[in-house]
């Protein structure tokens, strides 16, 4: 007795199978590759926006605060894109108070320059009350 199998067709049906299913891991695999890419791009935006942030910060009361860009800042400012603009945080000391300076360029009706005091985070070390000499040289 002799049987005859086209074993083509099985062998290459399996084979379709094998490539459909390693082309879909493939795929699912670059699209969780692409995500965690940007999951890392977004967190590295957000360390360099930190460092930016603690390089720029004193602990001396000190704010040295230059706007870049000012005559395009100040067209939006007028156009009402962007009301007003934020310092950078400086402090009285390491675990003293926060503070930033917030300016309005086209003005708000009040003022156009407002000083922000934060509560330290570490109140019970802190040995200073809220009571600044404030020197405003522009």
């Amino acid at each position: 007795m002799q049987l005859n199998v086209d074993i083509e067709p099985t062998f290459m049906r399996h084979a379709n199978y094998v490539l459909l299913c390693l082309t879909g891991t493939l795929s699912e695999s670059v699209d969780q590759m692409e995500r965690q890419v940007g999951v890392f791009n977004l967190r590295m935006v957000e360390m360099d926006l930190r460092f930016q942030l603690l390089e720029a910060s004193t602990y001396d009361s000190t704010l040295l605060w230059k706007i870049t860009n000012y005559t395009r800042r100040k067209a939006d400012a007028v156009a009402g894109k962007t009301l007003s603009l934020y310092s950078q945080p400086f402090y009285t000391s390491r675990h003293g108070y926060k503070m930033c300076g917030r300016v309005y360029l086209n003005g708000d009706g009040m003022g156009a320059y407002y000083f922000l005091i934060r509560r330290p985070q570490f109140l019970n070390i802190s040995t200073y009350l809220v009571i600044f000499i404030l020197n405003l040289n522009l």
